[in-house]
């Protein structure tokens, strides 16, 4: 398996430590972003920022339904966001809900 296919696996086990495609790319074993951005991006037909997002809302649904009762702020903590503002504005911003529609979805 070459290191552009084992991308998605370490993202997966990484989703809480990984904020940028430079990161994955060094998590993957890439030194220069630009060659893993582009081998990425040729291998899966979208770009490393946009399955970073998709992963990183997934990590999210998940942790909201392991602990649906829980306050946004504990969430945020627990995907790794300094406080759960971040966390609101990083939903926001990808999916164009609120955290707390986003929330209900998540858990109904």
């Amino acid at each position: 398996m070459s290191k552009i296919e084992k991308a998605l696996k370490i993202l997966e086990e990484n989703i809480s430590m990984i904020f940028s495609v430079s990161e994955w790319a060094e998590a993957v074993g890439y030194k220069n972003t630009k060659n893993f951005y582009r081998h990425f991006r040729k291998h899966y037909h979208e770009t490393p920022k946009s399955i970073i997002i998709e992963y990183k809302l997934m990590h999210i649904k998940k942790i909201m339904q392991k602990y649906p009762n829980e306050k946004f702020l504990f969430i945020a903590w627990e995907a790794n966001f300094n406080d759960d503002h971040h966390l609101r504005q990083f939903v926001y911003t990808h999916t164009k809900k609120s955290l707390t529609d986003f929330h209900k979805t998540t858990i109904s």
